[in-house]
């Protein structure tokens, strides 16, 4: 029975694992078209391209919520649930759920150690690309509004009796159609401590893959 049970919660982590895969590859492919917009400033793309993000990212976090949920009945199914139960919620997934820690319940050479061990750094890889993507559009970004304060001040210095604001006060202002706040991605660091640019959502917090690969 036990050997039943652990069978079929490992075949349900990794079709977790290859959901979360697939959802990347998305974000990757988002996170391309963002750029082609932002270079275009086109920017009724990029509003569109971060309303799908923000489905994503519901989406991406339902499937972090129910890796978590198998991750922690393979650990009570390996004796370990007491450790983790005299632990409070936030340390046993820092300090516990990890996945060095979980490789750990099967031995070197073992098939779904081996299978585990693979779609975990296929899927930190591919949260690495989407951070180096979130980063360049970020920059870009950042780039797009210096350009436009530089432009607002040079017309406030050739007109200086224009009714355009002080150039100080463009790139926060609450109201531009191309602030950073509103394309940064809602997927940043897709996932982590990974992101180092900001956004509206929030990131997707970090995965035990990102924490130890």
């Amino acid at each position: 029975m036990r050997e039943e049970e652990e069978k079929a919660l490992i075949g349900s982590f990794l079709q977790t694992l290859q959901d979360l895969l697939a959802v990347h590859d998305v974000f990757i492919d988002l996170a391309e078209r963002k750029r082609q917009a932002l270079m275009q400033q086109k920017i009724d793309v990029l509003k569109k391209i971060v309303e799908e993000e923000t489905v994503l990212l519901t989406v991406t976090r339902r499937l972090e919520d129910e890796r978590l949920r198998q991750v922690t009945a393979l650990f009570e199914l390996h004796g370990l649930g007491e450790r983790m139960s005299q632990m409070g919620q936030e340390e046993a997934q820092e300090t516990s759920r990890t996945f060095s820690e979980l490789l750990s319940l099967w031995s070197e050479g073992d098939e779904t150690r081996q299978t585990i061990e693979a779609l975990g750094h296929e899927l930190a890889l591919k949260m690495a690309t989407l951070r180096w993507k979130n980063e360049m559009n970020q920059a870009l970004i950042e780039f797009a509004l210096q350009s436009i304060d530089r432009y607002v001040g040079l017309f406030v210095e050739l007109y200086p009796g224009s009714a355009y604001p002080s150039p100080s006060r463009t790139p926060s202002a609450s109201s531009s159609n191309f602030s950073s706040s509103s394309f940064s991605s809602s997927s940043s660091s897709s996932s982590s401590s990974s992101s180092s640019s900001s956004n509206s959502k929030g990131p997707i917090p970090p995965t035990f893959f990102e924490r130890k690969l």
